[in-house]
């Protein structure tokens, strides 16, 4: 409960910037990867705590991925 009150002012401001965020459905996040093969991970930007604070700077970035081995992966961005 204590770690819980100190975190939760962050958390509050973090389910804000989540809520902000345009995210497709998980389902089609699944259903891609079944039908293709690739992965796609999308970013949609980076947060900095600065003085009690959760600063979120937006950067929209994709990276696609697939297996080629068993343990190797193909990275495109």
């Amino acid at each position: 409960m204590k770690r819980f009150n100190e975190i939760e002012q962050i958390l509050e401001q973090a389910e804000a910037i989540g809520l902000r965020l345009n995210r497709r459905p998980h389902s089609a996040y699944i259903d891609e990867i079944a039908e293709t093969g690739i992965c796609r991970v999308e970013s949609y930007g980076y947060g900095l705590f600065v003085n009690g604070r959760l600063i979120f700077y937006p950067n929209y970035q994709v990276i696609c991925m697939r297996t080629t081995g068993e343990t190797a992966f193909e990275v495109h961005s």
